[in-house]
């Protein structure tokens, strides 16, 4: 036989189911409450396990068993002394949340505990265990948002006004993913480093990013680098420890990977640094975050993906002046390259183009003794070029002086017009011409 309570004692098991019920279909709503609305939205099995403990004492109740009654009150025993911890020993907000948490806590139990409890008392548990119920999670999303506020002004300060960054001398370009913001120099959110060229933060996750050049780190591999990488990061976390390594690449650039992770006041961290290199310096990206951020590996992908690598300029010039120079024997290496950094995407026939405008401007600034020379070199080039190719090539060369326009298929003609006039020349007349021409394009581009 079920052992039934008395008569006056089951007036609270009613308010108190319904209470528990009520509480219950506050954690399924809660737990469906989309991010924009919460800071952190809640495990749906979590939310799902209290709403079933929470119903299952309710229906425990509704039982009208005696025994149901004394558990659902132990039960409320944690609560009450959690409550009495947060308002004991937490701050104001917590505080706040006990006080809830002990009215939800405290109701229930005035209204379930003793054997004949009067209407008076179970109104007033009622009422004092609704509202802490009804104030829980309104708590709950305000303290959780609290911080995270503060945190968003605090790191307003230092964001930079730019979305996007980018260095045509190392080759990258990067366009600052949602969430991403680019951060002034010196700010505090990444440790001061004069390899530093561009730093990032991801404002939800507080995900790290920093994209360093290293000119003075060229020796060895860049395995060897990352290990060095990775022993200077240590000396800021004496806990790091290297996870793994391996290759990546990053558009047309070949780099290694190392991963880390350490310990920091009882957080776990993990880390990344991903090195590649040109002709004349070594870069990386360093990334790292608190390793339950939800979604920070994930966003710190995304930011992977929106770095845009290109060769380096240095690559660039290398790759352009080699193409060039076998196109051009007229120019030197150095002049091409002056020619080749003021617009390194430019394809050959442009850049012849540019070159013989360059010369026309530093001819004006040459010495007498070269312009002489000039003049003898210049008849002796269209003196052997065919006579159709000599009076194309005097006018092209016309309008190229006065800045007029001329056609793509004009420039490649002029080019490869040129380059067979200038290997006619004897070697002194070429080397003297080549000379002559760095000295023009130099005059004109330096200024």
């Amino acid at each position: 036989m079920r052992n039934l309570p008395a008569p006056d004692s089951r007036r609270g098991l009613l308010p108190a189911s319904v209470l528990l019920f009520t509480l219950a279909g506050l954690c399924v709503v809660r737990s469906l409450l989309p991010e924009g609305l919460v800071v952190d939205t809640w495990d749906p099995g979590g939310a799902q396990f209290a709403a079933f403990y929470l119903t299952l004492l309710g229906v425990g109740l509704l039982q009208q068993d005696d025994n149901a009654r004394r558990f659902v009150c132990f039960a409320s025993a944690p609560w009450l002394l959690l409550a009495v911890a947060l308002v004991l020993t937490g701050g104001w907000g917590d505080r706040l949340f006990g006080l809830a948490l002990f009215a939800f806590a405290g109701g229930l139990v005035g209204m379930l505990m003793g054997r004949g409890p009067s209407a008076t008392r179970v109104a007033v548990s009622l009422a004092a265990g609704a509202a802490g119920a009804a104030l829980l999670f309104p708590l709950e999303i305000a303290l959780a948002r609290a911080p995270r506020e503060e945190a968003r002004r605090a790191l307003a300060e230092w964001s930079a006004a730019e979305k996007a960054y980018a260095r045509e001398d190392i080759g990258v370009r990067l366009t600052a993913p949602e969430g991403w913001v680019i951060l002034r120099p010196s700010s505090p959110y990444v440790p001061a480093d004069p390899s530093t060229a561009v730093a990032l933060v991801h404002a939800k996750t507080q995900a790290r990013a920093v994209v360093r050049v290293e000119p003075d780190l060229q020796a060895g591999t860049l395995d060897e680098y990352l290990d060095a990488f990775a022993e200077r990061w240590s000396s800021r976390e004496p806990d790091l420890s290297v996870e793994g390594r391996g290759s990546v690449v990053l558009g047309p650039v070949k780099a290694r990977r190392i991963d880390v992770a350490w310990v920091r006041d009882k957080v776990e961290y993990v880390g990344h640094a991903v090195a590649w290199r040109d002709a004349s310096r070594t870069l990386a990206l360093q990334t790292w975050h608190d390793a339950g951020a939800k979604t920070a590996g994930e966003e710190i992908d995304r930011l992977q993906e929106a770095l845009s690598l290109s060769l380096p300029l240095s690559a660039r010039i290398e790759s352009s002046t080699g193409a060039a120079a076998a196109e051009m024997p007229q120019m030197t290496r150095r002049a091409l390259e002056l020619l080749v950094a003021r617009q390194p995407e430019a394809d050959l026939p442009t850049l012849f183009r540019q070159g013989l405008a360059a010369a026309s401007v530093g001819f004006q600034r040459l010495g007498p003794d070269q312009a002489r020379d000039m003049g003898e070199i210049n008849r002796a080039l269209y003196g052997g070029m065919p006579a159709a190719d000599a009076a194309w090539m005097e006018d092209y060369v016309r309008r190229v002086r006065a800045a007029q326009a001329t056609r793509p298929e004009e420039d490649a003609r002029a080019m490869r017009v040129m380059a067979a006039a200038a290997g006619r020349l004897p070697e002194p007349s070429r080397a003297r011409l080549r000379a002559i021409l760095e000295n023009a394009v130099t005059a004109a581009v330096q200024g």
